[in-house]
């Protein structure tokens, strides 16, 4: 059986580095973390941070039939490749990502409106501050060695960067692109996220056709550093579904 490869897409405010446990556990496995582009080894890419600019970017790095793997911010790019470029995709694993990352009309499983344009503001008055901030909230709840590695975790993308994938995060909303992606899907959510609240595995947006949802008790937001070993099992299991 040939093995696909797996593509591991990481979120807002970290890089492609953030896998590195992964793809320890993945060793076998042929897996292709990839920067978005203003990150780490794409600094000077300067695709428009545009979600269709984006997509078209990240198609043309990455390998047909691939299962991908997406962390956060990188889920909700993940979750549109897959229902506008069907093909692309054989396998979707989106970690603490949803179609909408702010709350919208009958969505209210996601940050209120006045916390995200909050939170943006600070960004835009204390970069670095805002970053720090970040990892606490992305590690709130998870025990000293997850908080210590996730707050060691660097990134040195360019600041309009991290702005444009704010206003990404607060603009798009993809509930209805859900019905659209044909592939085995399986989303995972933290029970301790102060991000994502943990009833949305519960939305029935998200239980259609061959999707699955799964909520990781004990977690944070976190979950690519605190259980990598949980993730590897998740992958395997489409691999096994998918060829």
């Amino acid at each position: 059986m040939n093995t696909p490869s797996v593509v591991l897409v990481h979120g807002w405010g970290f890089d492609s580095s953030v896998w590195q446990t992964l793809q320890i556990h993945l060793k076998e496995t042929n897996t292709i973390a990839i920067d978005l582009p203003g990150y780490g080894a794409q600094k000077g890419n300067n695709t428009e941070w545009q979600i269709n600019h984006l997509a078209e970017d990240l198609i043309a790095r990455t390998p047909e039939n691939a299962i991908w793997v997406a962390w956060s911010l990188g889920g909700l790019l993940a979750l549109y490749i897959a229902a506008n470029k069907t093909t692309h995709i054989t396998a979707l694993l989106t970690i603490a990502a949803t179609p909408s990352f702010t709350q919208k009309p009958n969505w209210d499983c996601a940050m209120d409106a006045e916390t995200f344009a909050s939170f943006k503001q600070s960004y835009v008055d204390d970069k670095e501050q805002c970053l720090k901030n970040f990892r606490r909230l992305v590690s709130f709840g998870a025990d000293s060695n997850i908080i210590k590695q996730t707050h060691s975790q660097t990134c040195d993308a360019n600041p309009a960067t991290l702005l444009a994938g704010l206003q990404l995060l607060e603009q798009t909303d993809l509930r209805s692109s859900l019905k659209q992606i044909k592939c085995p899907s399986k989303f995972l959510f933290a029970d301790n996220d102060v991000l994502i609240p943990a009833n949305t595995y519960q939305h029935p947006d998200l239980q259609s056709g061959s999707n699955e949802t799964l909520l990781i008790n004990n977690a944070a937001h976190a979950l690519p550093i605190s259980h990598p070993q949980l993730i590897r099992q998740q992958i395997e299991a489409l691999i096994h579904a998918t060829h």
